[in-house]
């Protein structure tokens, strides 16, 4: 008897035990996605600033046609150098978020992958300038693969496995919907004139189906 009462409470504990640490991991499993929405919502409204996209704009737009990229990014003048490293530095915050673990590489690549594409593409060469100029090939290093994760993995539809709503197929749809739907056979004139609801089921039931190019007879008075 003792011995199992020892067993008993050995189970009671063990069980006790597992609960806590089960409960204890949810906890942190809900811990850690709250920092991660929250670092990623503070991202995205800085990426939606109007300081940062006026920054992007100029890379995209401007910095090619206006600066040699032998200069690098830190010899560029301040009108360049400033929305451009902001750019760089953007990204490069973004890929180390990634690398670390502190942001879905889901949501980072589905919603900035394509803009860290574009102006990768443009910075590109004043990044590996730059790199020469400083002798460390690691500058913006984490910028460089959150590129290459982009890249890899678009398009999205591909790699995460979504399924996007198309507007077109949609049309489609109804356009096909309208082409099937049936018209209600309309009665007969005379029958819309007859109140009794009685009496018009055994006027439509005397005259029996209506198919296409037939006419049914009008009865006569009486």
């Amino acid at each position: 008897m003792t011995l199992a009462l020892n067993l008993f409470g050995i189970l009671l504990s063990v069980a006790a035990l597992s609960t806590s640490t089960v409960l204890l991991l949810r906890q942190t499993v809900f811990m850690r996605h709250a920092n991660e929405i929250s670092v990623s919502v503070t991202m995205y409204q800085e990426y939606r600033s109007v300081e940062f996209q006026a920054a992007q704009d100029y890379v995209l737009y401007s910095l090619a046609g206006s600066f040699d990229p032998v200069m690098g990014l830190s010899h560029l003048p301040s009108e360049a150098r400033i929305p451009s490293s902001k750019v760089a530095a953007y990204y490069n915050s973004l890929g180390t978020l990634v690398t670390l673990g502190l942001i879905d590489e889901r949501f980072a690549v589905s919603l900035l992958g394509i803009g860290a594409n574009r102006t990768w593409n443009m910075l590109e060469p004043y990044i590996f300038q730059e790199r020469e100029i400083r002798v460390d090939r690691d500058v913006w290093a984490f910028y460089e693969d959150f590129v290459c994760r982009a890249r890899q993995n678009l398009p999205l539809a591909d790699s995460y496995g979504l399924k996007f709503k198309r507007v077109a197929d949609d049309k489609q749809s109804d356009l096909g919907a309208q082409k099937t739907t049936s018209v209600p056979a309309r009665e007969p004139a005379f029958v819309n004139r007859v109140r009794n609801p009685v009496v018009v089921a055994l006027i439509m039931r005397s005259l029996g189906p209506l198919s296409c190019g037939t006419s049914r007879p009008t009865p006569g008075p009486g």
